[in-house]
């Protein structure tokens, strides 16, 4: 719960982000695309000023006794595996189309107002579910919410692939952040469930560095692969990388059901 209600936050951005760069683009033109950089910058100084009123809770010394694996014991786990396999295609799938998005639009012809408003309903998408996702994960379970996510971003390339109208762009991209939203929470969740308390600092750094180092790589080849192969040929290539995934889940969920008869039949 508390993963869903933090990233509930980014509602507000998913609002404030689109329509101050159409503000920005319209009152301040001869910038260009700099004047979203330049409100960028405002808004991170405004980030940095409210991060010193911030009181982070002090790390007893007990929280970090005992004794800890080895990174290697920890990230070869079936349980922090999956996660982060999992956390690594959403977010790397999501941001390489998100990227894409704009300037597919861009390329059919269509402004920047109506590019901003595709990319506030996906922001939207990514971040609304928040307010009910924790619970639905409680509910199915974490392997179920992921599968959920696999489909909504199947069917986000389904849609691409359907047409090229401003509905197509939209209703893509707003299933693609609820897919996402399935997805990430659900393997955040499960990274937190796989490590001690005093081997937490090294385990979701590990986590971190392999998301966004495919997340950084998602970002520089977007706007190539759009150029090369073109808006239709990316969603069809996504396709099979989520067959995979669903293909990852079903043998970790197997796996998992052998595990705990096997657990129920020695105890």
């Amino acid at each position: 719960m508390a993963i869903s209600t933090v990233m509930a936050s980014g509602v507000v951005a998913a609002i404030l982000g689109p329509n101050l760069a159409v503000w920005v683009n319209h009152h301040y033109p001869t910038l260009n695309y700099a004047n979203a950089f330049i409100a960028l910058a405002f808004l991170y100084s405004i980030a940095l000023l409210l991060l010193q009123l911030v009181k982070f809770n002090e790390v007893s010394h007990s929280q970090n006794n005992g004794e800890s694996r080895p990174l290697k014991a920890i990230i070869s786990a079936p349980k922090f595996m999956t996660a982060v396999f999992i956390a690594m295609v959403s977010y790397t799938v999501m941001n390489l189309l998100m990227t894409a998005t704009p300037l597919a639009m861009h390329r059919h012809g269509f402004d920047l107002a109506q590019s901003a408003l595709v990319i506030e309903w996906h922001v939207l998408g990514m971040f609304l579910p928040s307010f009910f996702s924790g619970k639905l994960i409680e509910r199915f379970g974490q392997v179920t919410m992921m599968y959920a996510g696999i489909v909504l971003i199947a069917l986000c390339c389904f849609v691409n692939l359907l047409g090229l109208s401003h509905w197509h762009f939209l209703a893509a991209l707003f299933l693609l952040g609820v897919g996402w939203n399935f997805m990430f929470i659900s393997a955040t969740q499960m990274v937190s469930q796989t490590y001690l308390p005093q081997e937490r600092a090294k385990a979701q750094a590990t986590n971190e560095f392999l998301v966004f180092s495919m997340v950084t790589l998602s970002a520089l080849s977007a706007g190539w692969l759009e150029a090369t192969v073109g808006w239709q040929t990316l969603n069809l290539v996504t396709l099979p990388i989520l067959l995979l995934t669903i293909a990852w889940l079903t043998i970790y969920k197997i796996k998992q059901k052998a595990q705990l008869k096997v657990n129920l039949t020695t105890s």
